[in-house]
């Protein structure tokens, strides 16, 4: 969450293996953490739309946490959470996993 993401070295994935013992606990902590960070209004215009359109293209696995807020009215953006992608088995996932991932700026 550092600057909201707005830095270029802030952490934006964590990708976990399915099959590691610790993930749901490690999963559950970084769902509590999100809920509880403070949010930041968007710095560049636009991203409010491309953070829709990415949670849109998954919208089984995407997981909006935070504070409730209003982000269509300029508001500031919630953190979104995907989990259950499988690269190997799905193209939209292998997509996601192998290309740029989604960023708040152009």
């Amino acid at each position: 969450m550092h600057n909201a993401g707005y830095n270029c070295l802030s952490t934006q994935a964590v990708v976990t293996a399915a099959w590691w013992p610790q993930r749901e606990r490690f999963l559950a902590r970084v769902r509590h953490h999100l809920d509880k960070a403070w949010l930041r209004t968007p710095y560049y215009p636009g991203a409010a739309e491309r953070a829709a359109a990415f949670r849109d293209a998954y919208p089984d696995q995407a997981e909006v946490l935070g504070p409730k807020c209003d982000e269509a009215v300029g508001g500031a953006l919630r953190p979104t959470l995907v989990t259950g992608l499988d690269a190997a088995a799905r193209a939209r996932d292998s997509r996601c996993c192998t290309q740029e991932v989604w960023s708040a700026h152009p």
